[in-house]
């Protein structure tokens, strides 16, 4: 209950994971330099709400190519560029990037018709799924990763007791063999 900010709500339930994510809208900045200090801002307040947390920072979707072509600031060549500085902003202050636009985008970096809301910004339901199948999938990965390097109890019953803690949809063999290399047997 209550007003307050988001920084105000990450202080209060302190979460393990933070994940950011700015959209198409912050294309129309008048100066790209502002924008990268700005969201290097957000992050450091976010840290300092929340030191312990896992900062995610997510790279900004792609348009349509029809989309693209008709817009002066919503387009491609923007996505790119403020890409760029979010992945730089992300490397200058140590937080981690997530390159979701390879979840929803075609082979020549627009967003994958198919995936897209009429208006040729927005995801469909379809293009929500991927991009949610991307976010478990770095999830996963990063778990892996930390897995790796524990020598407690066996890496099967970590992965299930860590797939039943975070998803109640079904992850299949295939996800699994993908991010860990093999199917765990349980």
């Amino acid at each position: 209950g209550g007003k307050g900010t988001a920084i105000d709500a990450l202080r209060q339930k302190k979460p393990a994971k933070v994940y950011i994510m700015l959209g198409v809208n912050e294309l129309g900045w008048g100066s790209s330099s502002i924008f990268q200090q700005e969201y290097g801002a957000l992050v450091d307040a976010v840290r300092d709400a929340v030191p312990e947390a896992v900062i995610y920072v997510q790279s900004i979707l792609p348009v349509t190519k029809a989309h693209s072509d008709a817009h002066s600031y919503q387009n491609k060549a923007k996505v790119d560029e403020f890409n760029g500085l979010i992945r730089e902003m992300c490397t200058q202050k140590g937080v981690n990037y997530l390159k979701v636009e390879d979840a929803v985008m075609t082979s020549d970096g627009y967003l994958n018709p198919e995936l897209a809301a009429e208006d040729g910004v927005h995801l469909n339901a379809a293009g929500c799924r991927a991009w949610l199948q991307y976010l478990r999938e770095q999830e996963l990965a990063d778990y892996a990763a930390l897995e790796a390097s524990t020598e407690t109890a066996s890496v099967a019953q970590r992965i299930e007791h860590y797939l039943r803690k975070n998803y109640a949809e079904h992850i299949t063999n295939q996800t699994l063999g993908s991010v860990f290399g093999y199917v765990p047997s349980y």
